[in-house]
């Protein structure tokens, strides 16, 4: 039984110790053209640091995000910063993304790569494990274009929050070992324990 333990323990701290994965909140391939369309995204941070990402490339136009903010409970002051960490799309095609002014947060253009090569800009933000977040921001593809225009072009979009969940979801998978490791820890014992009185029983 004390095998058991050590693997199962094992496991569940290999898990628990794995890198957090980033949740996509929002993942899309060749957006329809939209101007300022709002978003309002939900999660629950895992931990006491949140990574939020937005990424994207469009071609022959360009993405771009604005009005971004970032709450706890849906309510009080903006959590993200002015400027935004920026990793431009692998070279040899480098990047067409920048930031520009937009009030308390900088709006953001994902531009010009090529199909699939994305520009990331991110913030890393301090966050209460277990509580409650919204993401909010507006969303235009292919601004530059005129309406019913001729340059819907391939575009990626992607947003996400690392280590956290879709609010109300199930736990992570390190929690889940945990559990599973649990359940069969008390099932050995109970096996043993009727196998003791099955010895007395019968002796």
């Amino acid at each position: 039984m004390k095998k058991y333990a050590v693997v199962g323990f094992a496991i569940s701290m290999s898990l628990a110790a794995s890198p957090a994965l980033a949740l996509d909140l929002v993942d899309i391939i060749n957006p329809p053209q939209a101007i300022n369309t709002p978003y309002s995204l939900a999660f629950t941070a895992n931990t006491g640091i949140t990574t939020i990402s937005f990424a994207g490339y469009q071609l022959p136009d360009q993405i771009r995000v604005t009005g971004i903010g970032l709450f706890a409970n849906n309510a009080g002051p903006n959590l993200l910063g002015l400027n935004w960490a920026y990793t431009p799309a692998p070279v040899p095609v480098g990047g067409g993304g920048f930031q520009f002014a937009d009030g308390a947060v900088n709006g953001l253009i994902l531009g010009n790569t090529v199909i699939g090569s994305y520009d990331v800009f991110s913030q890393a933000i301090g966050t209460t494990g277990g509580a409650s977040y919204t993401l909010t921001f507006l969303f235009s593809n292919n601004a530059n274009s005129p309406p019913g225009g001729n340059l819907d072009g391939p575009a990626g979009f992607r947003v996400s929050a690392s280590d956290s969940r879709l609010s109300g979801a199930v736990p992570e998978p390190a929690s889940w070992a945990m559990m599973i490791v649990g359940f069969g820890l008390t099932g050995t014992k109970l096996r043993s324990r009727r196998n003791v009185t099955t010895r007395v029983a019968c002796g």
